[in-house]
């Protein structure tokens, strides 16, 4: 893989796409492995792919969270707080470069809620945890009730009301 993208020349627009295939491979590498240097070339890969300027072709969202997913396994071998809070940026800017009717939609903003709710746990924010019930809502809406992930969502859902509950005391939210 690393021949036919070192074969893709720099300007030519699957270039993105070529990394990001690559990148995959070196996540799956590393999970597999066990191989710290396979997850830092998958960063490597997916960070250059979003480097590319123009990232608005139909899947162009896909490279950001690509990246937000390796980072996210960095913090969590490493409990780097910087990768977790490049993960969340990199989810948000997907967010707001993906189609609002896109299959992904629903996916990105699952991985968005979980990694403000981890983070929300981690430091207490509540900013973190009423974009996480905002997005939550979003996800509720696009993911049908006969996906596999809507019942996970549901639940992630209750606990952040819950959270917030706990908080503020709003008793709406336990309602």
């Amino acid at each position: 893989c690393q021949s036919a993208v070192d074969a893709c020349i720099t300007e030519h627009p699957l270039r993105p796409r070529a990394l990001s295939f690559l990148g995959m491979i070196y996540e799956d590498r590393s999970e597999v492995m066990g191989e710290e240097t396979s997850l830092l070339n998958a960063v490597q890969c997916h960070e250059e792919a979003l480097g590319f300027p123009d990232l608005k072709y139909p899947d162009g969202h896909r490279c950001p969270c690509l990246l937000a997913n390796a980072l996210l396994e960095c913090h969590h071998r490493d409990r780097n707080a910087d990768h977790l809070d490049r993960a969340i940026e990199l989810l948000r800017k997907a967010l707001d470069i993906c189609p609002p009717r896109s299959y992904d939609r629903g996916t990105i903003l699952t991985s968005y809620c979980s990694a403000l709710n981890y983070r929300q746990t981690m430091r207490g924010g509540l900013d973190d945890l009423e974009m996480a019930i905002k997005a939550e809502n979003e996800a509720l809406k696009l993911i049908p009730p006969t996906n596999a992930n809507w019942a996970g969502l549901m639940v992630n859902h209750a606990n952040s009301l819950f959270q917030r509950f706990r908080l503020l005391g709003e008793s709406n939210d336990i309602k």
